[in-house]
């Protein structure tokens, strides 16, 4: 491992050496500094857009192509109002339809009562009928000295 005083003193004599070298490698160094820069700049500069970018040729407005104006008349918002009124009175009929659809497919509320009763009376005639098997089971798995007959 060399000291720090020998690389120095290697360095020293690795200068001269290289001295006839720079007037080659500083021009190489240069031309591939800005290169780069150049790359770089490219990079990140967008071409500028003129500020009627994609109106094409501006021309003045004819009376036949003319913006129309926002305000709305009497009849023009009867119309509308009228629309408005057809799309929702449509909607509330598909509603409906499908309402008693469902109706039709579920049943009456009281069907639905009736449905749900019977089959909590039937989950708890299952789980006493369960009940009462196991004691069974239970009951003649007793050896037979063990038992209160």
């Amino acid at each position: 491992m060399k000291t720090f005083n020998q690389f120095q003193q290697d360095l020293q004599e690795a200068i001269p050496a290289l001295a006839p070298l720079v007037p080659y490698v500083l021009p190489a160094a240069a031309a591939a500094l800005g290169a780069a820069g150049m790359i770089y700049q490219a990079r990140r500069k967008q071409p500028p857009q003129p500020s009627d970018y994609g109106q094409g040729e501006t021309k003045p407005r004819t009376p036949n192509v003319q913006r129309p104006s926002p305000k709305m008349t009497a009849a023009q918002a009867q119309q509308r109002q009228a629309r408005l009124d057809r799309k929702d009175q449509v909607q509330a009929d598909q509603e409906a339809a499908a309402k008693s659809g469902i109706e039709r497919l579920l049943g009456s509320r009281k069907d639905r009562e009736d449905a749900a009763r019977a089959r909590e009376q039937n989950r708890i005639r299952s789980r006493q009928q369960s009940t009462q098997r196991r004691m069974r089971q239970a009951g003649q798995n007793i050896p037979p000295e063990h038992r209160a007959d």
